[in-house]
């Protein structure tokens, strides 16, 4: 009964998230949902977890927290900043309430498959009002946000490749695939540029690790099963953005790059790319920071506008702006220490079921680095769901390579006795 409740918090959580957190008419669910997870969470203290609760990571972003509270006395606007950091303060307790539960209950691929099945029930709508669901033609969801959309889609993408490959059976295989080549075609329909990159590299990132965790018997075998896995996706997004007018955006971006001549780019990477260099000179003149998302009220020079008026489009340089160099360092050394975790677990020998897992949650960091270059999403929701799967993962897989340790030392060391 305890692992349904936390079932139900955590599907209930995640709907709620990619259906109705960015329509302002149902904001009010995500909350409700957020508080019940807080509840079950709270509910079940009396149960003794066998998991470290406040780790060396949940220390990481309280220190970052205090840091963001302080970046506020500097603020180019309190009232803004303080209202950023309230909404972190609601937030982070609700992320901390939602791993504890899926470490707890070992809900990692549940919450991968909740993922999944809400993106596919919120693609389907878009695919039959692609005029309601869409902005500038590039398909949005429910998220609002083409490339906050392209994110999910990747998600659902890595996690429908492994947990596919994983699996014997050929039904379950054929579903994947299907359902990868269906968010692939959305994705394809997001434009989103920054989620191409992040495929190529996820996917090869996950092709290398899956390669590597194969027998040496079977690496054959499976370098032929994952070429035709990935062969397939990359080979049907290509086609796909050449017969779609979205293709534009790319090959805007390609010529920019390969002639280095940033006036070939579209207006809105010039865009982006002066905002970056002023955020670069804020963070030089204001190293403690500007406050949380205090970014958009920088002095925007040689331009008509007094101050930018927008969000950074990029974590790194949002972070960094808004609470500094400190800041910034401690923020991404909460990524540096989940990679640290991975890094230690590289050689293990784990199950099937574990193997695959941890496979998507290096690509799922390497996906939300990448992704950071080019989307705020320290106050996303939906990124900290990921993030809290990934860590929930890696804690899981962290016990359980201490407890074999402690299980090889006492049979190596405990004494043996015989009978006279």
């Amino acid at each position: 009964m305890k692992i349904f409740f936390h079932k139900l918090s955590i599907a209930f959580f995640v709907v709620s998230v990619i259906v109705f957190s960015y329509n302002e008419s149902y904001t009010i669910i995500p909350k409700v949902s957020g508080l019940l997870l807080l509840a079950v969470y709270l509910s079940t203290l009396v149960d003794k977890y066998r998991i470290p609760l406040v780790t060396r990571e949940t220390w990481i972003i309280i220190a970052w927290l205090f840091l963001s509270a302080i970046a506020s006395i500097y603020a180019l606007d309190m009232d803004v900043s303080l209202k950023r950091l309230f909404t972190l303060l609601q937030l982070f307790p609700v992320v901390f309430s939602l791993y504890v539960l899926i470490t707890s209950s070992r809900l990692v691929t549940f919450t991968l498959c909740s993922i999944v099945i809400t993106t596919l029930l919120v693609s389907i709508p878009t695919v039959l009002t692609p005029e309601k669901y869409s902005i500038l033609g590039r398909a949005m969801a429910t998220l609002n946000n083409p490339n906050l959309y392209g994110y999910v889609l990747l998600v659902s993408i890595i996690s429908c490749v492994r947990l596919g490959l994983y699996t014997s059976r050929a039904s379950i295989l054929a579903i994947c695939l299907l359902l990868s080549l269906f968010f692939t075609y959305m994705l394809v329909e997001t434009a989103s540029r920054k989620a191409f990159i992040s495929l190529f590299v996820s996917l090869f990132i996950l092709s290398y690790l899956y390669v590597k965790s194969m027998p040496s018997n079977k690496k054959l075998l499976s370098i032929v099963v994952i070429i035709s896995f990935a062969s397939v996706l990359i080979g049907a997004s290509i086609i796909l953005l050449n017969k779609s007018a979205k293709g534009y955006r790319i090959n805007h971006l390609l010529t920019a790059v390969a002639s280095k001549d940033i006036s070939k780019a579209e207006g809105s990477d010039r865009g982006r790319l002066m905002m970056y260099q002023t955020g670069f000179k804020s963070l030089l003149r204001n190293p403690l920071g500007v406050g949380l998302d205090n970014f958009r009220n920088l002095k925007l020079k040689n331009t008509s506008q007094n101050i930018i008026g927008t969000y950074s489009h990029s974590n790194y340089i949002e972070v960094a702006v808004c609470t500094g160099f400190l800041g910034f360092i401690v923020y991404y050394y909460f990524y540096f220490s989940i990679i640290l975790r991975l890094y230690k677990l590289r050689n293990n020998r784990l199950s099937k079921n574990n193997q695959a897992l941890y496979d998507i949650c290096v690509s799922l960091i390497v996906l939300t680095l990448i992704y950071d270059f080019a989307m705020v999403s320290y106050y996303e929701k939906l990124t900290w769901i990921v993030l809290a799967a990934v860590y929930a993962e890696t804690i899981i897989l962290s016990k359980n390579r201490k407890h074999k340790r402690r299980n090889i030392i006492k049979y190596h060391y405990e004494p043996s006795y015989t009978s006279s």
